[in-house]
């Protein structure tokens, strides 16, 4: 459980960071320490996202990094926050949604795709 939205921050900034390091293993072992998400889901979105970003490095070029382009906090309670993948061609589209039922975050939904139009 993330205590404060600066926690989210922590979370989000480690998490890419593993992700541009290729170090999938930990981001995903991150997000399973901090997640209501069953463990064997995530470890399907592992393999899945692991192979899935290999595939694109070679497609679209090399990951830059990552920037939060959106955020939207519906009361207290939801937070939704919107990152671009930065690669030399294209970006793709990260979100998070983030629920806190009065005692701290906790991830409760994220997904990339190649939607980076839907941002506008």
């Amino acid at each position: 459980m993330l205590e404060k939205i600066e926690d989210i921050n922590t979370f989000m900034e480690t998490i890419f960071t593993c992700i541009k390091d290729g170090n999938f293993q930990k981001a995903f072992t991150l997000v399973k320490s901090n997640t209501v998400i069953e463990s064997s889901q995530i470890d399907a979105l592992y393999t899945q996202t692991e192979t899935q970003l290999t595939m694109l490095n070679k497609k679209y070029g090399r990951d830059s990094g990552f920037e939060q382009v959106r955020e939207t906090k519906l009361g207290d309670s939801l937070l939704k926050r919107v990152y671009i993948q930065k690669f030399n061609y294209i970006p793709l589209r990260w979100i998070f949604i983030f629920y806190n039922p009065g005692d701290g975050w906790t991830l409760i939904q994220f997904s990339f795709d190649e939607k980076y139009k839907d941002l506008f």
